[in-house]
């Protein structure tokens, strides 16, 4: 049995403390120590499992922790390459590492599933290839959408002026660790 006056980062069922050990909880007694000052320190009870000693434990010891966050992020289909290839712009940065995205299944809006394949030019524009194509229902819609706004050689707009073409958006869920050194993306 031992009790352990801690501040720090707080995770499911392992706790990285700034004391720098890990303590497995069969049962959990936290205590708020501190209410009158803007510290928290919280007492609680539980059977150490390994004490740290190694000074670069950041480098050593917490890459083997598997916390991680869940991370999203959003972009809008630009165009259709071909019937199983889309750009994708908005998602990411133009001073992204595509590297570390490549190879990650993303969904579109319309209900199909894709994969990144890796960057499209220099502006944070990405490719993804559809494996199974795009519905035809998803190629009128991206069509339609594509063709909004553009003008017709004799100056006049092209679309109706209450056109509401939507734009068809693409999703990529993944994980983070938050202490991977090579800070790679995992689904």
């Amino acid at each position: 049995m031992h009790v352990c006056l801690v501040s720090g980062v707080v995770g499911d069922l392992v706790f990285v403390l700034y004391s720098c050990f890990y303590c497995a909880w069969k049962r959990l007694i936290p205590l708020l120590l501190v209410p009158d000052s803007n510290t928290c320190r919280i007492a609680f009870h539980g059977q150490i499992i390994e004490a740290i000693t190694d000074k670069a434990y950041t480098e050593t010891v917490l890459p083997k922790l598997k916390v991680y966050k869940l991370k999203k992020k959003e972009g809008v289909v630009e165009r259709v390459q071909d019937e199983y290839s889309v750009i994708i712009k908005s998602m990411f940065k133009k001073e992204t590492n595509m590297q570390l995205f490549a190879g990650l299944r993303v969904k579109l809006s319309t209900g199909e599933d894709g994969v990144i394949e890796g960057s499209f030019g220099q502006s944070g524009k990405v490719k993804v290839r559809i494996p199974a194509g795009l519905s035809q229902q998803t190629q009128t819609v991206l069509s339609s959408h594509k063709k909004k706004g553009t003008k017709s050689k004799s100056g006049e707009d092209s679309s109706p002026a209450d056109s509401t073409a939507v734009s068809v958006r693409v999703i990529l869920h993944f994980k983070r660790y938050n202490y991977d050194p090579s800070k790679k993306m995992i689904q």
